[in-house]
């Protein structure tokens, strides 16, 4: 059934695409020619063609969600990706310059208002911030991605001047198709660059950045290569020439960065995948989670306890059930009369408190670790090793219910159909397979210790170790 939804939306992405290309190529031909005009309503055909990009966009990401993603890291540039990035920049560069001398005398309303003004000295100023991040990421590696995503913001910047600055008079934007798809063109190059810069500050989302890079390649080739050629033969302002130039340059260089990251190697963390010692635990079947009886619901112990500390070693276990209302829902518990519980606020450190984790993961690969201390203060964080932020970012926070009794301490939470879908690309549903541990330790605990349902044979504490985990079964 998915494979079909992916065809039916790969199909409806490329008729979108190659009707908005076709309709946006008729509307340069009808520009070009100012004698015979071939439309005389031009923009309802300008929306459509916008209408029907946006639509293949929305199609694909649809695509992108449904076949998912493997995560992967940022090639270092080479080749065609550090060409044109170094091109880019130049051409931002020159329209800097430009900007300071040339007023792009386009739209009445710009150039007789103060905003209009403000806007034309914006998008110059921006452009001198906007050079470097380009030239700058053609020679990043690792340890300087900070530093390259700081300087994506003034990137973002230029595509939010350069925009505005198109849109002071509608009327006038909708007439002129050259408008709207360069307005169109700025939009989707900012979009491209925010997905990018997450990247770099440590926040990928593939299917995001795949989605952006074709947006911004469709739109910047539907408005800065036809301008690029209609300005070199019509003759047009220095600066909207170099700014179209910049642009193409830039569709190139998402062109050669979309290309050498389908070619990367998805990221991988631990080869070693102990299949012939994985745990199995099997989340049961149950319609409502109104029908769950917990005392009738298997327990994977969380008995292996490793690095040898001490002896201590308390009664620990995970209790995990699918309903069809609630999702997946877990319930942790253990045996310990006076944790240590002083962790509060929410990505607080609470594994230096007596804590219950689960790690949870579609692939062995990205992840997502639920950490809980005995008030239910959670810490929670999802990605790969290197590109992980907390859930927020990704989706909503699951909702606890931490107890204590006079032996115990409990955790339940439930994970929704569309929390899972969000962190791991994966579909939950019956006779799905995902990954996972259930863990228990206290860093800063009287006795420190280190639980584990599956084991964990690292040389030192480490439970950040997908290739350790067991297997899940959806019942």
């Amino acid at each position: 059934m998915i494979r079909m939804r992916e065809r039916i939306y790969f199909l409806i992405t490329l008729l979108f695409s190659l009707a908005a290309m076709i309709l946006s190529a008729l509307l340069w031909i009808n520009h070009y020619d100012a004698d015979k005009k071939l439309f005389s309503n031009t923009p309802i055909l300008t929306v459509l063609s916008v209408l029907l990009t946006i639509g293949a966009v929305f199609c694909l990401s649809g695509f992108f969600m449904l076949k998912g993603a493997p995560l992967r890291r940022l090639p270092t540039p080479k080749g065609s990706v550090f060409f044109f990035g170094v091109l880019t920049g130049l051409f931002v560069l020159a329209a800097f310059v430009l900007g300071l001398f040339f007023s792009p005398a386009s739209s009445p309303a710009v150039t007789q208002s103060l905003s209009g003004k403000v806007v034309t000295v914006g998008t110059a100023v921006t452009s001198l911030f906007c050079a470097p991040y380009f030239v700058y990421v053609s020679f990043a590696r690792k340890p300087h991605y900070l530093a390259a995503g700081w300087l994506g913001l003034g990137a973002m910047l230029w595509c939010m001047f350069m925009a505005v600055g198109l849109y002071f008079d509608m009327s006038y934007a909708l007439t002129s198709p050259v408008r709207l798809l360069n307005m169109m063109a700025a939009l989707s190059m900012l979009l491209y660059i925010t997905a990018e810069v997450r990247f770099f500050l440590g926040y990928p989302r593939i299917y995001q950045y795949e989605t952006f890079a074709y947006l911004f390649i469709l739109f910047g080739f539907a408005y800065s290569l036809p301008k690029v050629i209609y300005d070199f033969t019509q003759g047009a302002p220095a600066v909207e020439t170099v700014q179209a130039l910049a642009q193409c340059s830039g569709v190139l260089y998402a062109v050669s960065r979309l290309l050498a990251l389908q070619k990367a190697k998805p990221i991988k963390t631990n080869p070693k995948q102990q299949k012939e010692t994985d745990m199995e635990y099997t989340f049961k079947h149950y319609e409502y989670l109104a029908d769950v009886d917990w005392s009738q619901v298997d327990k994977a112990m969380i008995d292996k306890f490793g690095w040898g500390y001490n002896d201590y070693k308390p009664l620990c276990y995970a209790q995990g059930v699918y309903t069809d209302d609630a999702g997946m829902v877990i319930k942790l518990t253990a045996f310990e009369k006076n944790p240590r519980a002083t962790k509060t606020e929410f990505m607080d450190s609470v594994c230096n408190d007596s804590c219950l984790e689960f790690f949870f993961s579609a692939d062995r690969v990205a992840y997502t670790n639920f950490e809980f201390n005995a008030l239910g203060t959670q810490h929670t964080s999802v990605g790969a090793p290197g590109h992980r932020g907390p859930i927020d970012q990704f989706t909503e926070r699951p909702v606890i219910k931490a107890e204590q009794f006079d032996d115990r301490w409990e955790i339940t939470f439930a994970l929704s159909h569309k929390m899972v879908k969000d962190i791991t690309g994966k579909e939950l549903a019956r006779g799905a397979e995902f990954y996972g541990n259930f863990y228990k330790c206290g860093d800063e605990c009287e006795y420190k210790h280190y639980g584990m349902w599956n084991e964990v044979k690292t040389e030192t504490p480490s439970f950040h170790q997908p290739g350790y985990f067991g297997v899940l079964h959806i019942g």
